[in-house]
């Protein structure tokens, strides 16, 4: 059963999200997608191929996707201009053959930057 996470940091700067999927899930496919409402067309995409690492975790070992967020990943994106922010959506998805489905999807938050 897919579980909701929302979460926000300020516009251009690197991020590690660690997303506990509370089970091992060494050797998944996943896709992790920022967009700027659902059923959008994404914003940046990090897969396990590249910006996500699988790690051990309280639940165990390789229970955690973390999804690495460079700084230039949200440099062009809209953070609005007041301290509330702007709100995205996103998800990550397992995107094995016949095993494909939204893990963990929610609401980030991106904060503008006092200095651009």
């Amino acid at each position: 059963m897919a579980k909701e996470g929302n979460f926000g940091f300020i516009q251009g700067q690197d991020m590690t999200i660690r997303v506990n999927m509370r089970k091992n899930i060494s050797g998944w496919a996943l896709a992790f997608a920022i967009a700027s409402a659902y059923k959008g067309t994404p914003l940046f995409t990090k897969t396990t191929a590249s910006g996500i690492t699988i790690i051990d975790g309280p639940d165990g070992p390789s229970s955690i996707a973390a999804v690495t967020i460079n700084d230039t990943d949200t440099d062009t994106l809209d953070a609005g201009t007041t301290k509330d922010g702007k709100d995205y959506v996103w998800d990550i998805k397992r995107t094995d053959a016949d095993q494909e489905a939204v893990l963990t999807w929610g609401t980030l938050t991106l904060k503008p930057k006092v200095v651009p």
